[in-house]
């Protein structure tokens, strides 16, 4: 990993990233900002099935904050579509700037870690 500042790009997160979910096969997709520049990043993400919403499409949305190592920490909700059931949901996404690529770590639930790829830098 490193650092998401590192390389003369501060905003690193800033873009569209998507993945597959290798614990359901979904499509994921993550999209981040930092309209206000005050590295305070907006987050919101797609993805086609959940696991923690049973069969349903889901989305989370909320805030993330650059910690530790460079590790973006989202705090938020995610809300099942068809239900509109909502949790508070939590993940770490480490940055790996040489693959152009995120690690997203769920935060307290058994799931594993999703490989997202840059598809837009804005």
């Amino acid at each position: 990993m490193v650092s998401a500042d590192s390389g003369g790009s501060g905003n690193y997160f800033v873009g569209l990233w998507e993945g597959v979910d290798p614990n359901d096969g979904s499509r994921r997709t993550v999209s981040i900002s930092d309209n206000d520049r005050d590295g305070v990043y907006d987050l919101y993400q797609y993805d086609t099935f959940w696991t923690l919403c049973g069969d349903d499409k889901g989305v989370t949305a909320g805030s993330a904050t650059v910690g530790a190592g460079g590790v973006l920490h989202f705090t938020g909700t995610l809300t099942c579509l068809s239900t509109g059931t909502s949790v508070p949901f939590s993940v770490d996404y480490e940055a790996f700037l040489f693959s152009n690529t995120l690690v997203e770590i769920p935060l307290g639930v058994p799931l594993a870690p999703a490989t997202l790829h840059r598809t837009s830098s804005r």
